[in-house]
């Protein structure tokens, strides 16, 4: 009895992640819960081994199994950490962290800080807040080289490959225990929010999601102005903000 390769049990979000990964590279996923990523990466070769890390004992149960069940227990090792925690650093050259919100994604690349400094590169899939994380990587030192935008399920899904920046890397400071970028990268309001990658390229996932997110801000903003109230106008301001950022995105595609 052969066991199902791996590919079958993954979604195209999963598969996006893991396209970004540089070819062997040292890999930590964080956050691994089934263990496809890093099953996925050894098994096609694309990296020789990997770390699967998770917070809680049950998803890291689970990734044991896929990992056994692959045949690869001698090649992924399995840890139980909250975030870089126990990841040393220099043990890996790149971080996998997909499928959560942004904050919780700032939180722990800001947690270990040298070892965030350590890795070359990051592949994010944050799902919540993805300005937040754009900022941050900004500021860490890291520049975003790549990005992809997946469609699956009625949610769109961004995800972000950034590495570290040769001409000014993120210097860590022992003494002081935090990461001190030499000279951030400035990235516009828009790129921000949209990803300066999926902008550049045109990307028709991202075309899709302006124009969705356009007829609902328009929508929300006729909404509170028809309310009239204090509070109404307040938010009216914000939502014509994101409009305006939103419908100049949108204009790019028409050049």
């Amino acid at each position: 009895m052969t066991n199902t390769p791996i590919i079958n049990k993954m979604s195209e979000r999963l598969l996006s992640v893991a396209s970004l990964v540089t070819p062997g590279s040292r890999t930590a996923d964080i956050g691994t819960d089934h263990g496809y990523v890093p099953v996925y990466l050894v098994e096609n070769g694309i990296v020789d081994a990997a770390i699967a890390m998770d917070l809680r004992k049950g998803p890291l149960a689970r990734a044991q199994e896929t990992v056994n069940g692959a045949g690869l227990s001698d090649r992924i090792e399995l840890r139980i950490s909250d975030g870089l925690e126990k990841l040393k650093p220099g043990e890996a050259d790149t971080a996998v962290i997909a499928g959560m919100g942004g904050m919780l994604i700032c939180r722990i690349l800001t947690a270990h800080p040298a070892t965030t400094a350590s890795l070359k590169e990051l592949v994010l899939e944050p799902q919540s807040e993805v300005d937040k994380v754009r900022r941050l990587l900004s500021e860490i030192g890291f520049a975003i080289t790549d990005e992809r935008m997946i469609f699956e399920d009625g949610k769109y899904y961004p995800i972000i490959k950034a590495e570290k920046r040769p001409s000014s890397p993120a210097a860590h400071n022992e003494m002081e225990g935090h990461i001190e970028p030499s000279s951030p990268a400035v990235l516009s309001e828009m790129e921000v929010h949209f990803g300066p990658v999926l902008l550049r390229r045109r990307d028709p996932i991202l075309r899709k999601y302006l124009a969705w997110q356009i007829q609902v801000n328009e929508q929300i903003a006729g909404r509170l102005a028809a309310a009239g109230s204090g509070n109404s106008m307040q938010r009216l301001q914000e939502v014509k903000e994101e409009l305006r950022l939103l419908l100049a995105a949108y204009s790019r595609y028409e050049m």
